[in-house]
């Protein structure tokens, strides 16, 4: 059995530190990957500028924007997070990602009346992609970010609750080996790929994302 001593350093250097070590391997593996997330959430960012800079006190625009900057925010959180190893915590970060990503497209249309009942603590975060899928069309999404939306949040579901996959999370393949920080499993390359796959896929829409906000947006009376 280890030493107490052994044991708290163990669990001190699991809190304080620095997982470079980690990106670093994730990196090697999907540098190409990274680089187009980065560069596509740049854009969705210079887009939701461009929205914001133009608000002038405007509350419910103003709301609007808040909850595309916390998308944007959160998504580029939550690829970090998940390059540092920390992958449950990614994932539940990225399923609040994509509620933002449908709140904000419930917000845009006036008639459906959500962002009131949001702002009065009446309508739950949790039935909002249930809702977008439900009024696509008054929505104007158009199918593949609908199906990239969906797809991603059926994903990310499982991390409401504790399942395999959580513990699966935290034990290595190749060596046996039940870790206290985060790891690079190479045994685990398809399953990262999966998920970078899905992140990238969700950033590459994230641009059009906005768009379609500000356009339904534009049609207020």
């Amino acid at each position: 059995m280890d030493r107490f001593e052994d044991i708290h350093r163990k669990v001190h250097s699991a809190i304080i530190q620095d997982n470079s070590d980690v990106r670093k391997m994730f990196l090697s593996h999907f540098s190409f990957d990274i680089g187009k997330f980065s560069y596509d959430m740049a854009k969705a960012f210079q887009k939701w500028k461009s929205f914001d800079d133009k608000i002038q006190g405007d509350r419910k625009k103003a709301a609007i924007s808040g909850i595309l900057y916390l998308a944007i925010t959160l998504n580029i959180s939550s690829m970090k997070l998940f390059i540092s190893g920390n992958q449950i915590a990614s994932g539940n970060i990225h399923r609040q990602v994509l509620e933002s990503i449908a709140l904000s497209y419930l917000f845009s249309d006036k008639s459906l009346d959500t962002l009131e009942l949001f702002m009065k603590r009446k309508y739950s975060a949790h039935e909002a992609i249930k809702d977008v899928i439900r009024h696509q069309s008054k929505l104007n999404l158009d199918k593949f970010s609908l199906d990239t939306l969906s797809n991603s949040y059926r994903f990310y579901e499982h991390y409401y609750n504790i399942t395999s996959n959580t513990i699966a999370s935290f034990v290595s393949i190749s060596d046996k080996v039940i870790h206290l920080s985060p790891e690079f499993d190479e045994t685990k390359l398809s399953e990262y790929k999966k998920e970078i796959d899905m992140r990238v896929d969700l950033a590459s829409i994230f641009y059009n994302i906005i768009d379609i906000v500000f356009s339904n947006v534009s049609n207020w009376k």
